[in-house]
């Protein structure tokens, strides 16, 4: 098995972002043919994945969606075998499930970029337990480059283990040794058959990582190890490409370009495209971040209190739920119709406290501390197809401010608006958001009450607990951060570098108005007219999220 990425990517609005992708097949004579599929684009993967006609054959695949039959279809295309003439298969896993697939080489265009990737491959998909809705024709990747696996020492380490669990010698020994003490000490009423105690020792020895051995097994089985393929621009060495969403228009996913320069920051991550974090203010740039991931929280060996994560295939911002909570409060108190609903609150419970002590001498219902500031406000965000018109939109909510550093000691401020941290739900989809803000607040969301509302509102965060030796807590900056910036990844500087540029200095621009890099359309179809004037995206279906293995470093 082979891990894949962290999460498949996912969109605010039921963006398809989706990238042209064509393998073209030469049939060895009569011309070519090209497969065109539409790939998500994911930060959060390495290989080029896409179906094959295989996995329809077998019913896992729609037959909606386009797939590709190399087999006897194309003289250019070619399986990759072990020793035993055996395709190399391949388990991923992502955040929507898992999929199986099998290397392959043929020539294959991304854009404008062309290469027969003969060297490491593509996968082809060829049974697939993914949780998701639409279609889905595979899967870009353009996740940070990963080291090749030391395959070697995972060996060793495995058969350490099975030597450990054997007593230090082979299976046959043990059958022996097991064998001739029991004819030998028990006598003929309390020996134990050879193919009893041979079935026994073949299932219930276990090596360290649960894969039942028996004695085949472990005497002639060589499995043959292989790392999923190299991510497309790494093939094709292109190292940087840049992506941005554009609301009510196409998005855009730049491959090539210039190095990013001053300004980019030097990746913390080695597992994921990562950045030090170092809080959120509210309101105000300069205003003193919400106190988590302060330089005070650090352990001794840390390298930032937290760490970020840039991820275009998440749909929220995600983090440790008792963050949320605080930064929850904090926005509560800085917007005026938040903080003054609470500060009724507080009036009412203390106005009923003071006619039961008055009237019965006793307070049995005390409401204090039922309701805090993150809670007023996820009850006014549910409400807000009352309160909210075109004119308003979010006006009065404060901007947010994501701290981030480079490992050179570069710093930035990233501002996220009150229209981008707020999302627009059908009443009858909003409970999965709410459901991801579980031990935020006090009260959990009540789907009844917005059941058949047109629109219900919701913080544009989900909890979320990885928390890292090195880096601390780790957040993900999903979508919102890409409909207000532009974010570069550089492969080739060191260590690999990410930059932010605001779309109010740099636009995203179109595929159509860029001429010197390869442009890929990413398709919002969001109403333009609501975004322009403030008002939260709308989204169509559950939030997507990551699923990071939290048991690795950033």
């Amino acid at each position: 098995m082979v891990r894949g990425s962290t999460a498949l990517l996912a969109a605010a609005a039921r963006a398809t972002l989706a990238t042209g992708i064509h393998l073209t097949s030469f049939d060895g004579g009569q011309g070519s043919l090209e497969n065109r599929f539409s790939v998500v684009a994911d930060t959060g993967s390495n290989s080029l994945i896409v179906p094959s006609c295989v996995c329809q054959d077998k019913g896992q695949c729609s037959k909606k969606d386009r797939c590709f039959r190399g087999t006897n279809k194309s003289s250019t295309f070619h399986l990759e075998v072990d020793e035993e003439e055996k395709p190399v298969s391949m388990v991923l896993s992502f955040g929507s499930g898992q999929i199986q697939a099998i290397v392959a080489q043929e020539q294959v265009s991304v854009g404008k970029v062309s290469r027969h990737l003969k060297d490491d491959g593509l996968l082809l998909m060829t049974d697939r337990a993914l949780q998701i809705s639409g279609p889905f024709e595979g899967i870009l990747g353009l996740g940070l480059p990963q080291p090749a696996t030391n395959w070697t020492q995972i060996e060793e380490q495995e058969q350490a283990a099975a030597d450990s669990t054997l007593g230090g010698g082979s299976m046959q020994d043990i059958i022996q040794q097991i064998l001739g003490h029991a004819n030998g000490a028990g006598g003929a009423e309390t020996a134990i058959p050879d193919q009893v105690m041979r079935k026994i020792l073949d299932t219930a020895v276990t090596n360290a990582n649960g894969t039942t051995l028996n004695a085949t097994t472990l005497k002639t089985h060589k499995p043959h190890h292989r790392d999923s393929p190299k991510g497309f621009l790494e093939q094709v060495n292109i190292p940087r490409f840049s992506m941005c969403f554009n609301d009510g228009a196409d998005g855009v996913l730049r491959i090539g370009g210039a190095p990013l320069g001053n300004g980019s920051h030097g990746g913390m991550g080695t597992a994921h495209w990562g950045v030090d974090f170092r809080g959120i203010s509210v309101g105000d740039a300069a205003a003193t971040p919400v106190d988590f991931c302060r330089d005070s929280d650090m352990a001794e060996g840390q390298k930032s209190p937290c760490g970020a994560i840039p991820d275009s295939g998440t749909t929220l911002m995600m983090g440790p739920a008792p963050q949320i909570e605080k930064l929850l409060d904090s926005i509560c108190e800085q917007w005026p119709r938040c903080k003054s609903n609470y500060t009724k609150l507080l009036e009412a419970e203390d106005a009923a406290t003071k006619i039961f002590d008055t009237t019965y001498g006793v307070n049995p219902f005390s409401m204090h501390g039922i309701l805090n500031k993150s809670d007023i406000l996820q009850l006014l965000l549910q409400d807000c197809d009352r309160w909210m018109t075109n004119e308003t939109g979010t006006d009065g909510m404060p901007d947010l401010h994501f701290h981030v550093r480079g490992t050179h000691g570069t710093k930035q401020a990233i501002k996220i608006p009150a229209h981008a941290y707020i999302m627009a739900y059908a009443g009858d989809n909003v409970t999965t958001a709410y459901s991801l803000l579980a031990g935020v607040g006090n009260i959990p969301a009540d789907p009844d009450a917005t059941r058949g509302a047109k629109k219900v509102c919701a913080p544009a965060f989900g909890a979320m607990d990885y928390n890292t030796k090195a880096n601390g807590p780790v957040w993900i900056m999903g979508t919102p951060l890409f409909y207000e910036y532009v974010v570069a990844y550089d492969m080739d500087a060191s260590p690999p570098a990410i930059a932010f540029h605001s779309q109010q200095n740099v636009p995203c621009g179109s595929c159509q108005q860029s001429r010197a890099e390869v442009n890929l359309a990413l398709k919002d179809p969001r109403n333009h007219q609501e975004s322009s004037l403030r008002m939260p995206r709308r989204v169509e279906g559950a939030p997507r999220q990551p699923n990071v293995d939290y048991s690795q470093p950033l």
